[in-house]
């Protein structure tokens, strides 16, 4: 490719073919509004990759995003990888079996990590210890009612991991947090 081309197989607007950014485009849209588009796609698959505690596939950023097409989302994937690259940024998009993620870079990792909380938190836990936390000295019976008996598990979770406490309260126990999850938390 001579300098100054841009490789155009990969943009549907250079192809005749429609866009897959959904709602944004029209078949007749130009190269700018698309490149636009595909700086927007770009912005928010950045913000979802931030927010996210896990590794996402291609075909489920591409429906947060509104795209119906996984391959432009995947090559715009790409591109977001080549800007923290070419930027230096400490952080970078990482793909491991199929799924994309943020994570710090190994060479900064080490001096990252006495930042990083050590505990992991399933949701269902979160959702039962904001519950305790709201209510606490909650006795577990009411817990179970309020929540399901699915809560026992989390309970379970939250007492190895010591953030709640349970104390023998007639036939039931009563759920409290502890002083490690108001550090945790704080």
């Amino acid at each position: 490719m001579a300098e100054g081309e841009q490789d155009n197989k990969n943009n549907p607007a250079q192809n005749n073919q429609p866009s897959p950014v959904q709602g944004n485009q029209t078949e007749n849209s130009g190269s700018k509004v698309w490149a636009a588009a595909g700086e927007s796609v770009r912005r928010n698959l950045e913000a979802a990759l931030f927010m996210s505690s896990r590794p996402m596939a291609v075909a489920e950023l591409a429906k947060i995003v509104g795209v119906s097409a996984p391959g432009f989302v995947e090559n715009e994937l790409r591109e977001l990888q080549k800007e923290y690259e070419a930027r230096g940024s400490a952080i970078e998009i990482a793909n491991e079996n199929g799924g994309y993620y943020m994570r710090v870079r190994s060479e900064y990792a080490a001096k990252a990590s006495v930042l990083a909380k050590g505990v992991d938190i399933s949701r269902g836990g979160l959702k039962v210890l904001a519950f305790i936390s709201k209510n606490d000295g909650i006795e577990q019976s009411k817990l179970v009612k309020s929540l399901g008996s699915t809560v026992y598990e989390y309970v379970h979770e939250l007492l190895e991991k010591g953030f709640v406490t349970r104390a023998k309260k007639g036939r039931t126990m009563a759920l409290r947090t502890t002083p490690k999850f108001k550090e945790y938390f704080a």
